[in-house]
């Protein structure tokens, strides 16, 4: 596959909620096994530099 094919895909699925839908689905799996540690998380964040003057 090419790497265009690959990327272009990979923007559909996350544009229709398919890659959000199975991270729940892996999540909800793991967490019905006991298999997820929550005692350690990860926060991410995005760093955006605010506009001077802007209301």
């Amino acid at each position: 596959m090419h790497w265009r094919t690959a990327h272009r895909r990979f923007a559909e699925w996350g544009q229709q909620g398919v890659l959000a839908a199975l991270h729940r689905a892996v999540l909800d799996v793991l967490g019905a096994a006991g298999a997820i540690d929550w005692t350690r998380a990860s926060v991410d964040a995005m760093h955006v530099r605010a506009v001077k003057g802007a209301t």
